[in-house]
């Protein structure tokens, strides 16, 4: 038998199951040819139908699918440890339903019998029931996955009863167990099916299982009554495919040509045991380079059929390191999706070592509108330097760079940090950057940032030339470890009301502290090189360690801006290209 992480799909839903100490029998039987509204209406005479809820229960389904040819069956339930009759029937109504039941009965079928392992209630007007015969080898762990599952999806499994047991008397079809759900029609049954398909982790979910095999469905009754009318042939499972691959991305397409009576499609298309599709057709994008099987199984009254085209598709990794112009990308870190532009020169050369620059918008910033304020596309063409910007995650208020690593300093839990050092491996994946020339800048949050990478990443970072923000305090008394000299450019403006220049006792250092921790810290003369240009006074601290400099351009007046300055005729962005290039 195929092992299989669909059919299952089709029962396990969601909604919070208890564990059951329950028993249960089936009893089918076929009734005799015109006496179906006469056996219900005895039933509801004598008896008081309704679904498996505490205590002992007794049901009525007729079948529509499956059963051996029987007409309906009879489900008890009941707590173990006592007898499952006891709370169901007056016991005169019980004498009376006997005796009509034997009065309408033509054949009687197989008994089955076992535990509810675990169950949930729905909504009585769901009455009409799927249930699938498996065969696990791990109950426990599948009884888990089934469990969490059902949990999981309370929007999609809300009003419907979900169950999970075992056969321990008589097997149909060789099953060891078996899963249920309601609804309230074949097309509900779809709509589930869809639904469960938006969600990435469910398939995940049913990993967790153990090995588990498909032996048959028994689909009963929606009181629309339903006969084989003999025989039913086997579906036989075939496929086109509209591609046999290429350069990543693309999208292929996928058309079952299977033949016979089908019903359900489960496909699976790229080597793993989740199912990609429920449809006949559909199209799916491989982003990954590699070689998969496709295979497609088709469920139909007569059986089901597996068909596998070994080694289908073939795709190969895109080429990007000769891409230039601006790019937009995501990668995964932590548990999250992050997000960069970044900006290949038009002279770009993958034979080459190229410098990189990376900018870091403010706090409630999005790099799209911020690479348009910090623009170093022209002078990343005429000097050959690829230029990133990052993308924040939201934190609170807004999008926001931790400065701290993960921790009580921080408003978050995101590490940004770790991300900073996985982004730059990212990017160098791809592309031929030059470890040594790896430059940094940000506006306000961002300009914090960058303080913090040449402190805690010092040994990717360069250079960095921070814009309206300032140094966090922890960082300078006790966490800033720098494994190299560090060269620093430095604007801030005098009345910066958010980052003042003197910085935020006990939080910011002010700005003429950093430029002294840095000048020491760098081994620079003590006394800088001083040039006022109108209202921008520039310090620039010579002759540190490596040739390393402090630079601070400290704007009188200034205010909480990135800068749209001159200096000598030179705009800020040129500024800090002329002083990165020098390092």
């Amino acid at each position: 038998m195929k092992k299989i992480s669909l059919l299952f799909f089709s029962l396990l839903l969601s909604v919070g199951l208890y564990a059951q100490d329950r028993g249960y029998a089936i009893m089918e039987f076929n009734i005799k040819e015109g006496y179906n509204q006469e056996l219900l209406d005895n039933w509801i005479k004598y008896s008081e139908p309704e679904k498996i809820i505490d205590g002992s229960v007794i049901i009525l389904q007729e079948i529509g699918v499956g059963g051996d040819n029987m007409s309906h069956r009879l489900i008890w339930s009941w707590e173990l440890g006592v007898e499952w009759y006891e709370g169901i029937f007056d016991p005169m109504k019980e004498a009376l339903w006997w005796t009509t039941l034997e009065n309408n009965v033509e054949e009687y079928g197989e008994e089955y019998r076992g535990r509810i392992l675990s169950w949930k209630g729905g909504d009585s007007k769901n009455n009409y029931t799927h249930v699938w015969d498996l065969k696990v080898s791990n109950p426990i762990q599948f009884k888990i996955a089934h469990d969490k599952i059902v949990k999981r999806f309370e929007k999609e499994f809300e009003g419907r009863s979900v169950g999970f047991g075992s056969y321990d008397f008589n097997r149909p079809n060789g099953a060891s167990h078996w899963v249920s759900v309601s609804g309230s029609g074949d097309e509900d049954h779809l709509m589930l099916y869809n639904e469960l398909e938006k969600h990435s982790d469910f398939f995940t979910l049913l990993a967790e299982r153990g090995t588990v095999e498909d032996v048959g469905d028994d689909t009963p009754g929606d009181n629309t009554g339903g006969d084989s009318g003999g025989i039913i042939p086997e579906p036989v499972a075939s496929f086109t495919i509209s591609s046999n691959g290429g350069e990543a991305p693309i999208d292929i397409t996928f058309t079952s040509t299977s033949t016979g009576e089908v019903n359900s499609w489960f496909w699976n298309i790229d080597d793993d045991s989740d199912i990609e599709s429920l449809y006949s057709t559909f199209t799916h994008r491989y982003e990954n380079e590699g070689t998969y099987d496709v295979t497609l199984t088709v469920v139909g009254p007569g059986g089901q059929d597996v068909y596998t085209e070994s080694d289908a598709i073939s795709i190969t990794e895109a080429d990007t390191s000769t891409e230039t112009g601006l790019l937009s990308k995501t990668m995964s870190y932590d548990d999250e999706t992050r997000e960069y532009l970044i900006y290949i020169p038009t002279g770009y050369d993958p034979n080459s070592s190229t410098p990189i620059l990376l900018a870091f918008h403010g706090f409630g910033g999005y790099n799209q509108y911020f690479i348009n304020t910090a623009d170093f596309r022209a002078l990343a063409d005429q000097f050959n330097f690829i230029a990133v910007y990052p993308q924040g995650l939201v934190c609170g208020d807004g999008t926001t760079w931790n400065t701290h690593p993960p921790g009580g300093d921080n408003k978050c839990s995101q590490d940004d940090i770790g991300f900073f050092a996985a982004l730059l491996s990212e990017i160098s994946a791809s592309y031929n950057i030059d470890s040594s020339k790896v430059f940094l800048t940000g506006y306000s949050n961002g300009a914090d940032f960058s303080y913090s990478m040449a402190c805690y990443q010092s040994s990717l970072v360069t250079a960095i030339a921070p814009v309206s923000g300032l140094m966090p305090m922890v960082d300078a008394s006790s966490e800033c470890q720098p494994s190299h000299a560090t060269s620093v450019m430095i604007f801030n403006g005098t009345i910066d009301y958010s980052r003042p220049y003197n910085g935020i006792d006990g939080y910011m250092m002010g700005v003429d502290q950093t430029v002294a921790y840095w000048s020491q810290y760098n081994n620079t003369d003590s006394s800088p090189q001083t040039n006022i240009v109108g209202d921008i006074e520039n310090y620039t601290y010579l002759n540190g360690d490596n040739n390393t400099i402090v630079d601070l351009f400290k704007i009188v007046n200034g205010d909480h801006y990135w800068f749209n300055l001159s200096y000598n005729g030179n705009s800020m962005e040129e500024l800090m290209w002329n002083f990165f290039s020098s390092n």
